[in-house]
């Protein structure tokens, strides 16, 4: 009579030891509170009124179903710093949690999709301009590079959110980061660190777009 093998569970085992590791790689310290994020950056922008355009304020929560107009609309070749804080959590049983380096996606009018790359980034819009657009979920659940769901994978509410600083600045954009970071070393250094020296790809070589941007792969010296 023939046996029957169960399957391993290695690969599951495998699976939920990096999403734990995933996790605490991304939460060991607790995450900024809200309150405390917007205090420190208004204290910083209230002291540079001829640098700073505008700061917008945008609260998403991992329960958020589609994309979020933020009402904040950036001019085609732009610049603007997102600084962003808070964790979105797929287990809070086993402290499983993404921050918004993997968790925040945005949109700038009919441009394509991207993910924020850090905690702390500037963006050049390019040709693009428009109504900025937000959305929380984990990569890969695009049908398309302008942030259509697929269908096909079951969309589920997260717990926890992210807090989300739109800030437009006037004239010197490198020059307003540096006063800024000066400030406040540990929320705008490294959106500073990040536009001086950026973490390209390699020559010809782009980031899937369903996962995102990263800076994980760089040019070999």
């Amino acid at each position: 009579m023939p046996t029957h093998t169960p399957p391993s569970v290695l690969p599951t085992t495998l699976r939920f030891m990096a999403s734990r590791l995933f996790g605490h790689s991304r939460t060991a310290d607790a995450p900024m509170p809200h309150d405390e994020m917007r205090r420190r950056v208004e204290s910083v922008l209230q002291h540079m009124p001829d640098q700073v355009l505008r700061c917008d304020w945008v609260d998403l929560s991992g329960a958020l179903p589609d994309w979020l107009d933020s009402g904040v609309t950036v001019a085609p070749g732009a610049e603007f710093t997102l600084l962003a804080r808070g964790r979105l959590m797929a287990s809070r049983a086993f402290d499983v949690g993404v921050g918004p380096q993997v968790g925040l996606w945005y949109r700038v009018g009919a441009a394509p999709i991207a993910k924020l790359v850090g905690e702390a980034s500037t963006i050049n819009t390019g040709a693009a301009g428009g109504a900025l657009h937000f959305t929380v979920k984990p990569p890969g659940e695009f049908s398309d590079a302008q942030g259509n769901f697929d269908p096909a994978v079951p969309r589920t509410a997260l717990g926890g959110s992210y807090q989300l600083a739109v800030i437009q600045w006037r004239g010197d954009v490198g020059a307003a980061l540096a006063t800024a970071a000066a400030a406040d070393p540990e929320l705008f250094g490294p959106a500073l660190q990040r536009r001086r020296e950026p973490k390209m790809p390699p020559a010809g070589w782009d980031y899937l777009w369903r996962l995102g941007q990263g800076e994980i792969y760089t040019p070999a010296p």
